[in-house]
C-alpha cells in the first residue's frame, strides 16, 4: 500500500491527488481478493478430489487407520477453507 500511495500523480488538485491514490489502492485489492479467492478454489477443489478418491476406496471395503485420519484431515481442511471464503 506504501509503494502505491507514494507513486507520483499528475492531477491539479490535492483532493484529484487523494481520489486517484485511493482508486488505485482499491484496485490493487480488488486483484488481491480475486486472486486469494482462486486460490481457495484450487485448495478447496484439490481435498475435494482427495476425499472422492478415499471414499471410493470405502465404498470398496475398509480404510486403513491412516486412510481415516487423512480423510478426517482433509474434511477439517475444506470447512476450514470454506470459511476463509465466506470471511471473504
Amino acid at each position: 500500500m506504501e509503494k502505491i500511495w507514494s507513486k507520483p500523480c499528475n492531477t491539479r488538485t490535492s483532493l484529484d491527488k487523494i481520489q486517484q491514490k485511493l482508486k488505485l489502492i482499491k484496485q490493487y485489492f480488488k486483484g488481491w481478493g480475486f486472486s486469494l479467492q482462486g486460490e481457495l478454489r484450487k485448495q478447496r477443489k484439490l481435498i475435494s478430489e482427495k476425499l472422492t478418491e478415499l471414499e471410493s476406496l470405502e465404498d470398496l471395503g475398509d480404510l486403513s487407520a491412516r486412510q481415516v485420519r487423512e480423510k478426517m484431515q482433509l474434511t477439517k481442511e475444506s470447512l476450514q477453507l470454506l470459511d476463509q471464503e465466506e470471511t471473504l
